[in-house]
């Protein structure tokens, strides 16, 4: 699958969380996410345009490893927090407050960022994996759909 056949189909099949996406696909998809990522910092609806169909990619690249989307929850779970807690110490340390407190939220903003890390780690490495050979639970091999369901 070529950038351009990866995008139309990710946006082809934008809120579509069902199914399973090849590795060039959801790869294509995200160099494209890439490179639009330095615009949306200027163009808002940007980011958001291509927000769901990442989602949606991102769910058929892990269905296609036969796992469940709940493997991409974890990473949002510890960046919410740690997103939280810096934030906060970055509200006390301009409030010029307590020193302990603001160190205290920034180690524990750092490991809840560290977890995050690893667990998006753990994403890619999935996505990077390989599909699972034939039809699984989550729909045909779409590398191999003549295949049939089984």
């Amino acid at each position: 699958m070529t950038l351009a056949e990866s995008i139309s189909t990710c946006f082809r099949k934008y809120a579509n969380f069902s199914g399973r996406a090849q590795r060039s696909e959801f790869w294509w998809f995200a160099a494209f996410c890439l490179i639009c990522l330095p615009f949306s910092i200027f163009i808002w609806p940007l980011a958001f345009a291509v927000l769901i169909p990442t989602l949606a990619v991102s769910v058929r690249r892990v269905h296609d490893t036969d796992r469940s989307a709940w493997w991409l929850v974890p990473p949002f779970l510890a960046v919410i927090p740690a997103s939280l807690i810096a934030f906060s110490a970055w509200l006390v340390s301009v409030m010029d407050q307590d020193e302990a407190f603001r160190s205290v939220a920034f180690l524990i903003a750092i490991v809840f960022l560290v977890i995050a890390l690893g667990c998006c780690v753990l994403i890619l490495a999935l996505c990077a994996s390989s599909g699972t050979v034939g039809p699984n639970r989550y729909g045909p091999d779409p590398l191999r759909p003549e295949a049939g369901e089984g």
